[in-house]
């Protein structure tokens, strides 16, 4: 009766050693689960000439991928090197000047949500006239979930010097003349008797000019004022029937 006593207890300690040892190969077989970053996610941009880029170009999988969605429009993956890699890019463009930015990364339920921006040249500034493909690379941490987004075209804005406005104490003056002809956009040539004068034009005036419809030897009353460089800059503008 003994015997069997003592062989039952042994039983029942190999057993609880079974559960507990096959239990830990179990724990240790399933990874945790990560749950995925919700909200803002920080990423960092890859710059064609930093080190990073360089390195990425050397494994040939990576690099045939880069090339071939530089040039198609969207937001391209590639997971690699404990990173995200996402690529932006604005598909062809006629001409040199464009630039992609992204702006954010949003970690959603079922995706990454970018919202990124092409920047296209103006429509007067100087560029190269080759074909290009504006993109920019950026990475983050590892995740399973799909890329989308939005990509929104801006056009950059040349800022114009603008004339001062007429100053406190000039005196505002008045004028009649003959248009000769405008000599830039800045400024007009006049006929006063007989003197040839140059007028520089006020930001309105400027903004407007097109609209006075002013052909060579119309007559014209104007207001004007002298600044401190001695030139006489156009403040109103009439055209006489």
């Amino acid at each position: 009766m003994k015997t069997t006593k003592v062989i039952f207890i042994n039983f029942l300690v190999l057993l609880m050693a079974v559960v507990l040892i096959t239990g830990c190969r179990k724990e240790a077989q399933e990874p945790a689960t990560v749950e995925p970053v919700m909200g803002d996610i920080k990423f960092e941009v890859i710059a064609e000439n930093s080190v990073e880029f360089q390195e990425l170009l050397k494994d040939e999988t990576f690099r045939k991928w880069y090339d071939e969605k530089k040039k198609i429009e969207g937001f391209h993956a590639f997971d690699g090197k404990g990173k995200k890699y996402i690529l932006v890019s604005a598909g062809e463009k006629p001409t040199g000047g464009y630039s992609v930015e992204v702006l954010s990364v949003t970690g959603r339920q079922d995706d990454l949500y970018l919202q990124g921006r092409v920047k296209a040249p103006a429509k007067d500034q100087m560029v190269t006239q080759v074909i290009t493909y504006p993109s920019v690379l950026i990475s983050v941490p590892v995740d399973e979930r799909q890329v989308t987004g939005e990509l929104k075209t801006e056009e950059l804005k040349v800022e114009k010097p603008e004339e001062p406005q007429k100053p406190e104490g000039h005196k505002a003056l008045k004028g009649e003349a003959v248009f000769l002809g405008q000599i830039d956009n800045n400024s007009i040539e006049v006929k006063e008797g007989d003197t040839f004068q140059v007028y520089r034009l006020s930001p309105d005036i400027k903004d407007r000019f097109d609209s006075f419809n002013l052909k060579e030897n119309d007559r014209i009353q104007f207001m004007y004022y002298v600044n401190e460089h001695n030139q006489r800059v156009m403040t109103e503008l009439k055209k006489m029937p």
